[in-house]
């Protein structure tokens, strides 16, 4: 299974994202794969923090995001780079199965 995770999803960003990412990577079978959206640049460099070298994890980048203020129909239109949006352009062009946001 292809999971993505939006890695710019959280409060915190991307720290909980990866955290948590890198925790299910370490339970996954060999077919499965995390595939963290966001900011290509802060999600690495909190994947080197974690010891996640080998890991099914792969960066796919996104250079907006989405604030909780944001209005959703305005967000689809304003933010189309947003991790939020291209995730769930991967899932839809079968480039991944789901999607997890916070």
């Amino acid at each position: 299974m292809r999971i993505v995770v939006d890695a710019m999803g959280s409060d915190n960003y991307p720290q909980p994202d990866v955290e948590g990412a890198v925790m299910a990577a370490r339970e996954f079978s060999p077919t499965d794969r995390l595939i963290l959206v966001g900011d290509q640049t802060r999600i690495a460099q909190e994947l080197s923090k974690h010891k996640a070298e080998g890991l099914p994890i792969e960066i796919v980048h996104a250079s907006q995001h989405v604030d909780m203020c944001d209005n959703p129909t305005q967000t689809a239109r304003q933010k189309p780079d947003s991790s939020m949006l291209v995730g769930m352009k991967l899932v839809r062009d079968g480039q991944a199965d789901a999607i997890v946001t916070a």
